[in-house]
C-alpha cells in the first residue's frame, strides 16, 4: 500500500518571523539571546536541502522550552556553495564560482527566519515582535502568513 503525503497533511502549529540583518547568525543569535527571552544554541547539524540537485546547509540555531511544549529556531535564510563552472567557449576559465540558495525563494529579501513552535499567545508575540523591532542589529522584520509559501516543505524539520 502506497501511503501518499501532502504538506496539507502537516499541520501549521507554528508562527514565521522573517528580518534583515547584516551581522553573523552567530552574532545575531547573541543579541536574541541577550534583549529577548531567548536561550539559542547552535544545532549540531544545520539545516540540510537539496536545491536544484546541491546539497545546501543553512545554519540554525535552537532554543527548546519544555516546559510549555514550546521551540523556537533561528535559521539563515540564504546560503553561500561554490560551484565548479567549465565551459569551452567562455570568456571566463574553467572555475570555482560561489552560488547564493535561499530556503524560502519567496522570502530572498530577508536574511533570517524565526520559526516559533508550539501553542504560543498573541500577547508573547506580540513581546517578539517588538523585540526584534527594539534590537538595532535587525533592519526590519515581518509576521509571515504561511498560506502564502510555496516552498512552506522546507520549514518542515
Amino acid at each position: 500500500m502506497r501511503l501518499h503525503l501532502s504538506s496539507n497533511d502537516y499541520k501549521k502549529n507554528y508562527n514565521l518571523f522573517a528580518f534583515r540583518s547584516n551581522i553573523e547568525d552567530y552574532r545575531l543569535a547573541y543579541f536574541l539571546n541577550k534583549y529577548s527571552n531567548f536561550l539559542f544554541r547552535r544545532m549540531v547539524e544545520d539545516l540540510h536541502c537539496v536545491i536544484n540537485g546541491k546539497n545546501i546547509y543553512f545554519s540554525t540555531f535552537e532554543d527548546n522550552d519544555l516546559d510549555y511544549e514550546k521551540s523556537c529556531y533561528l535559521i539563515c535564510n540564504k546560503s553561500l556553495y561554490n560551484e565548479n563552472f567549465s565551459a569551452e567557449n567562455s570568456l571566463f576559465s574553467s572555475g570555482l564560482f560561489v552560488n547564493t540558495a535561499f530556503l524560502i525563494p519567496e522570502l530572498s529579501k530577508f536574511d533570517y527566519l524565526l520559526k516559533l513552535i508550539g501553542v504560543w499567545k498573541t500577547h508573547e508575540i506580540k513581546d517578539i515582535s517588538k523585540n526584534l523591532n527594539m534590537i538595532t542589529q535587525i533592519n526590519s522584520e515581518t509576521h509571515i502568513d504561511l498560506n502564502t509559501l510555496k516552498s512552506i516543505n522546507n520549514l518542515i524539520f
